[in-house]
């Protein structure tokens, strides 16, 4: 729920936050973006080249389905989280100009984006471990521990910042 004030933020005030700030929002973004898919690239280029610099498991088979499981709880969590987060930080925000207002935005999809981001690296090192124990060739039904990073892709990209998005957004809330 909204603060009760924030219908006295006029649209042309927030516009002018947006322009001022909105380079430095999506590159926020991006950069969070940049790192799982930099991690994703590793893990692709190390199942590719075969290297083995960790260490082999005594009973990969074993603990690859305790690793899937401790991934589905996390991204069960996280994302139940970040569900119910943005309503917990309105419940809290002094929201009494448009640089407030941008900023509590910014700040509530970034935290969201950060608890999407969690289980979307645990799932590729789960995958990781798995191509490095010569387990995914096998068992192919551990490369859905990748579904979290797909999901985290389509909401980075669902939720990329622009002043159509936050504009609706100012709308939405006074």
């Amino acid at each position: 729920m909204p603060p009760r004030d924030i219908g006295l933020i006029d649209e042309q005030s927030f516009r002018n936050v947006i322009q001022k700030k909105l380079k430095g929002y999506q590159l926020l973004h991006q950069a969070i973006g940049a790192g799982v898919l930099l991690l994703l690239l590793v893990a692709f280029l190390y199942g590719v080249q075969g290297a083995h610099v960790l260490p082999m498991l005594t009973h990969p088979t074993q603990w690859m389905p305790w690793a899937s499981y401790v991934h589905a709880f996390v991204v069960v969590a996280c994302m139940l989280f970040s569900g119910f987060f943005p309503g917990m930080m309105w419940a809290e925000a002094k929201v009494n100009t448009a640089e407030e207002l941008f900023t509590h935005l910014q700040t509530v999809r970034l935290v969201q984006l950060a608890l999407l981001e969690f289980p979307a690296l645990v799932g590729i090192l789960v995958c990781l471990v798995g191509v490095r124990n010569d387990v995914m060739p096998i068992y192919s039904v551990y490369w859905l521990n990748l579904l979290s990073t797909a999901y985290f892709f389509v909401r980075l990209f669902m939720i990329f910042p622009n002043e159509e998005k936050l504009l609706a957004r100012l709308r939405d809330l006074t």
